[in-house]
């Protein structure tokens, strides 16, 4: 058995369990609740007598007085027994007592065909039957084109398409139904009367939902003398966008003395039909454009907006392929010191400040985000689209966060007490690229030593004090577009042998800048061929020119450390001359 219950704001289904089901407006009380502020918070409880006849059940009525469809009122603290089908009001709500199961009903169904262009159009004439009325048919188109502008999957849309049911489908109910956790429930409804009915017929539903196919109880049915069907019911699929059938469109016409027809036509059951093709339409339009604009949210995360138009156009660009990468690593200096002197408030409103003003400079040169980590992020060009000048445009990105920095440290100097730092690292080289993310969360990104190589490169700027350094193949790609000068030859944890580093900077220098740069890198040549006098005077004469520079602060230091165990061959010969005095 089974109860349903209607009004404006709901239309619910539901079986009866043995234990019996409480109904009312408090869900702390019931097991249906009823959105109509007329019902008690437990109005009533309602038993099937299954153990009897099986079309049977007994109210009792612990709430507001209920009224039968005879006029009878039960009123609060009496009961009674209906049989299925029966009807009863209270407030503004409609109740039904159904039976669940009503074999003959599916056993009279007739299978709409598919017309698919293999059936004749004598054939097809022969099974639709006469056809309607020109105004009838003028109606419909007017009633399918309606729905076809709608907003796929909306509530109003849903309305729409219950509404043509009866207005100008010709039945006297119309209904959507969904299943939902395996449960069928009535996404919404249109109820011309409700005496007329105000439920579905499970088992038609569920002969839907397994044919995939329209069913309906034709003319022919009720022509049968001894056909006891109270009403004729047709049920048509809706599907998503792979064949699956996930609701239901549901009319039925009722016998009555207002209603000269009996039975579903096959033309009405191919409007039905049309309808449902029109909803299933408007969800699988509905579930691109949610799966489209949850892609474009991915998208916007890691990509510039001149990406995410080309990948939108085709995600295929993002499966997985060797390409040569510019890859660069940026890193916020001394970040424990936040964590040990802040308050947490302050720390995630830094870092953030952070990590939007180096992301934005590298969204605007058109980088790709490939993840954060604490307090850096990392980022790549050359994918996934071609960039002729990758190179040039990550350099680009890292000089502009570095000019960012007096922008920050005003916002933040006062909270700090003291300016931020922050590292860049950069190489180019070939890495293998893809998503290494799931469907629902993007990691779109390269692998390989290349990428390793940066990210040593980003710790060896903490290593010299130059906040910005390159390898070697990323300054051969952008020597043509910015000034760079040589640093170090060092040694990179985890990998053989010994890797140039280069300081880039603004082109847009003076000559004696320029000058300055190359002397550092003659003293740093001469440092490296043990010249550790001549490379000395050199760093001295750039020193008393009074420019703040790490690189050559570092040079300095290292020069004179091993200039204390330098034993050059000079010394003896000095040692000679103070004997001599």
């Amino acid at each position: 058995m089974e109860i349903v219950a209607y009004n404006s704001r709901q239309h619910r289904q539901q079986q009866l369990s043995a234990d019996g089901l409480a109904v009312g407006s408090d869900r702390r009380l019931v097991d249906l609740e009823i959105n109509d502020e007329r019902l008690s918070g437990l109005q009533f409880v309602v038993h099937s007598n299954s153990e009897n006849d099986g079309d049977s059940v007994t109210i009792e009525n612990h709430g507001r007085s209920l009224v039968l469809d005879s006029g009878r009122r039960i009123h609060g603290g009496g009961n009674c027994s209906l049989n299925a089908p029966s009807f009863f009001w209270i407030g503004e709500t409609c109740f039904a007592i159904e039976p669940s199961k009503t074999k003959k009903n599916v056993e009279t169904l007739t299978t709409l065909p598919s017309f698919n262009g293999a059936v004749s159009s004598e054939e097809l004439a022969r099974v639709l039957g006469k056809s309607p009325a020109a105004m009838t048919l003028i109606h419909w188109l007017q009633s399918i084109g309606t729905l076809q502008r709608s907003v796929g999957g909306s509530q109003e849309f849903f309305r729409d398409a219950a509404h043509a049911i009866f207005d100008p489908g010709g039945l006297d109910n119309g209904m959507i139904i969904s299943r939902n956790g395996g449960k069928l429930e009535i996404t919404e409804s249109f109820i011309s009367n409700p005496e007329l009915g105000i439920g579905f017929e499970r088992d038609i539903v569920e002969e839907c939902f397994e044919k995939g196919q329209t069913v309906f109880h034709d003319v022919n049915t009720f022509e049968d003398p001894s056909c006891k069907l109270r009403q004729a019911t047709v049920a048509a699929p809706i599907f998503d966008s792979q064949q699956i059938v996930i609701g239901v469109v549901y009319g039925s016409r009722c016998r009555h003395r207002n209603n000269f027809r009996q039975g579903i036509r096959p033309l009405e059951a191919q409007f039905i039909q049309v309808v449902a093709e029109c909803v299933t339409a408007g969800m699988v339009r509905l579930a691109r454009e949610a799966d489209a604009a949850r892609t474009r949210v991915q998208f916007e995360q890691v990509f510039s907006p001149k990406l995410v138009e080309v990948l939108q156009r085709d995600p295929s660009i993002l499966d997985g392929h060797e390409r040569e990468v510019t890859v660069m690593f940026c890193d916020m200096r001394a970040s424990s010191v936040l964590t040990d002197n802040l308050v947490a408030r302050d720390v995630y409103n830094i870092l953030g400040d952070v990590m939007d003003h180096m992301t934005n400079r590298i969204i605007s040169n058109d980088g790709v985000i490939i993840d954060y980590y604490g307090d850096g992020l990392a980022a790549f060009w050359n994918a996934p689209i071609p960039q002729e000048d990758h190179a040039v445009l990550a350099v680009q990105a890292g000089l502009e966060i570095m000019d960012s920095l007096p922008e920050l440290n005003n916002n933040w100097r006062n909270v700090l007490g003291r300016n931020m730092q922050i590292g860049i690292g950069i190489n180019t080289g070939i890495a293998l690229v893809g998503n290494a993310g799931s469907r629902t969360r993007m990691k779109y990104g390269p692998r390989g030593r290349h990428v390793n190589i940066a990210s040593r490169i980003e710790g060896e700027t903490k290593h010299f004090g130059v906040p910005l350094l390159i390898s070697d193949s990323t300054r051969k790609l952008v020597e043509n577009r910015f000034v760079t000068r040589r640093v170090w030859k060092s040694r990179l944890k985890g990998f053989e042998g010994e890797y140039d580093l280069f300081q880039p900077l603004d082109p847009r220098m003076d000559v004696r800048e320029l000058e300055r740069l190359r002397i550092y890198e003659k003293a740093l040549e001469r440092f490296e061929r043990g010249e550790f006098v001549e490379s000395l005077e050199m760093q001295v004469d750039l020193e008393l020119t009074g420019t703040n520079d790490a690189a050559l602060e570092y040079l300095l230091e290292q020069t004179k450390r091993r200039l204390k165990s330098w034993q050059p061959e000079t010394v003896p010969a000095k040692k000679k001359s103070q004997d001599a005095k």
